[in-house]
């Protein structure tokens, strides 16, 4: 079992269910992080970026996602915010 077989996609759609009924809580990340995983790997960009964007505005200090954010909007042709995000994640590992 791998990233992109269907029941990865529905254990972590799942899983964020089960966190957005929690409330806030710490277990949303992986989940969110698992979910990025699963669109990405299968070519989803655009379900990728909306999880990332969440991941990046709720962890502004997390360069990895600023970078995969910055990959998923160049696979989706929107060049300016890959150039972006990229920018911030070199700012934040520096």
């Amino acid at each position: 079992m791998g990233w992109a077989v269907p029941e990865a996609g529905r254990a972590y759609a799942r899983a964020q269910e089960l966190c957005e009924k929690m409330g806030e809580t710490p277990d949303l990340f992986p989940v969110l992080y698992g979910l990025v995983g699963f669109h990405f790997v299968r070519g989803d960009y655009k379900t990728a970026v909306v999880h990332l964007e969440i991941v990046s505005s709720r962890l502004p200090d997390f360069a990895d996602a600023h970078s995969l954010l910055a990959q998923a909007y160049e696979h989706l042709g929107r060049t300016d915010d890959a150039r972006r995000e990229l920018a911030r994640a070199a700012a934040l590992r520096n």
